[in-house]
């Protein structure tokens, strides 16, 4: 028989626990007490820590972060752990992808949005069907895979809240300063300090499956762009080449003598 942990009067089982596990997505800055003690995994400057939805509904939950007396009391390691809640929370907390006027018609009731005009960047919003600690989802096995897939190529990930994240395509008609001066003055007017993630901006590379900082992206992507060699020098080197080439006599012509 597995180990429980008790909470108050009620008793679960890991078999039990692993139903109730999912990712929460928090800012390593601010957090390092919390990371100390809680199993973790760091991504960029963020971190995912593990909790247990001891009570959800109607977008309130009652959770515990799983530290290492949770994991005692139930005899797994961490390790283990995580497997299990990466395993089972994208099944019992679904994720959510949807376009930003689709969640902005939920919120008013099913009253329409305004679709971007043609050519115009649309924002998508990443999250659970509750709302509620949803930009965990980074962490689902393959999301932002599927993401690009849907979004059409490469996108920017705009930490809304430790709620839900924002997509937006990699067109290269905004900056990535552009962005992060949005995301700064959302921050500041708009989101509380409990609930914000960070004030950079993140960047999804479809075609080479990575995650990471914005800048790590342009930075990346400039280093490729140096060392693939133009036509031009490709061209040239392949006649500095041939002039090194040791050059051959032509055989003489002879003539046959007439008898």
């Amino acid at each position: 028989m597995s180990n429980v942990l008790r909470i108050g009067n009620r008793e679960i089982s890991y078999e039990q626990a692993k139903e109730m596990l999912f990712p929460e997505l928090i800012p390593q800055k601010g957090n390092e007490a919390i990371l100390a003690e809680h199993p973790h995994d760091k991504v960029e400057d963020l971190a995912v820590v593990y909790c247990l939805d001891l009570y959800s509904s109607d977008g309130t939950m009652m959770s515990a972060r799983v530290n290492q007396a949770i994991l005692d009391a139930f005899g797994v390691t961490a390790d283990q752990m995580k497997q299990d809640a990466l395993e089972n929370a994208p099944k019992t907390h679904p994720a959510t992808f949807r376009s930003m006027e689709e969640v902005l018609s939920a919120m008013m009731g099913g009253i329409p949005m305004p679709t971007p005009d043609e050519g115009q960047p649309r924002l998508y919003v990443a999250s659970t069907e509750t709302m509620n600690r949803g930009a965990g989802v980074l962490a689902y096995p393959d999301f932002l895979q599927e993401a690009s897939e849907k979004i059409g190529g490469n996108f920017f990930i705009l930490p809304s809240s430790i709620h839900e994240l924002l997509f937006l395509k990699d067109t290269g008609d905004v900056t990535r300063q552009e962005l992060a001066s949005m995301v700064k003055s959302v921050n500041a007017a708009e989101v509380s300090p409990q609930e914000q993630l960070s004030d950079h901006v993140y960047h999804y590379d479809g075609q080479d499956r990575v995650f990471e900082l914005a800048e790590k992206y342009e930075a990346r992507k400039m280093h490729r762009e140096m060392e693939r060699p133009s036509v031009l020098g490709t061209l040239g080197k392949a006649k500095e080449a041939q002039k090194d080439q040791p050059v051959k006599a032509k055989p003489a012509k002879t003539q046959e003598a007439v008898i």
